[in-house]
């Protein structure tokens, strides 16, 4: 039988290192906090039988997972505080419809985390603890989502280089922003530009145009993607709607 728990240190505020774990999932196969090291990571701590926990797990799924799951810089782990056994949390798994990762006999999280089923946990890519809820996953869901898109979106930035030959007015922007692209061949150029979970909300292909003034009035505040693709360049910059 594998135990949990393995840490330098205990942990219970935000800002402080995550205490590692090590868990086994539901194809037997050994899950540790460190093997996802310079990731965002989310963590469900629900208990196997507990009605609240497999209530909101479906929002957890819809909210969490299917928008962020897809996105390599970013893991959500469920973890069965219940302490049950393998049939138990299958049951769990098949009557909320989730998948993402669950953890079984994952009581030791209690005591290393300092915290309670029914809730949720984010630890930011250096491994420190960014949002702990300390109210039920269904009052406490909303900020979790605040937190893993924003350190989200500080790692999506972060990828970015600096561009040159692009001209962008005004950024941060209200309504239209400019772009201006030098283009003295008259190169195909093609535009797109996402949100930070990847959706297009604009793309120009196969112009040879270097001046674009785009209507954005309709997205929401926040920061966005724009890909700038001419002959065999490949750009990609960041801009932000207020």
């Amino acid at each position: 039988m594998l135990m949990a728990i393995s840490f330098s240190a205990l942990s219970q505020n935000v800002g402080e290192k995550a205490p590692d774990f090590s868990f086994i999932d539901l194809n037997d196969k050994q899950v540790t906090l460190s093997q996802h090291e310079g990731k965002v990571v989310a963590l469900f701590i629900f208990g196997y039988a507990c009605t609240s926990c497999a209530a909101i797990a479906p929002s957890v799924q819809s909210k969490i997972q299917d928008v962020y799951g897809g996105n390599n810089n970013f893991v959500l782990l469920g973890l069965d505080q219940w302490h049950g056994n393998k049939a138990g949390v299958e049951s769990f798994k098949s009557k909320t419809g989730v998948t993402f990762p669950l953890l079984q006999k994952a009581s030791n999280i209690a005591t290393s985390y300092k915290t309670t089923y029914d809730r949720l946990i984010v630890i930011d890519r250096e491994g420190n603890i960014a949002f702990k809820g300390s109210k039920l996953v269904s009052s406490d869901l909303e900020a979790a989502l605040a937190s893993i898109s924003s350190l989200l979106t500080a790692t999506s930035i972060e990828n970015i280089e600096s561009t040159n030959g692009v001209d962008i007015y005004p950024n941060p922007f209200f309504s239209s922003i400019n772009f201006h692209i030098d283009n003295e061949q008259n190169e195909s150029i093609d535009l797109s530009i996402t949100n930070i979970q990847g959706k297009l909300v604009y793309q120009s292909n196969a112009e040879t145009r270097s001046a674009y003034t785009i209507d954005l009035s309709g997205l929401s505040r926040g920061m966005y993607i724009v890909k700038i693709t001419k002959g065999n360049i490949n750009q990609a910059f960041k801009i932000e709607k207020q």
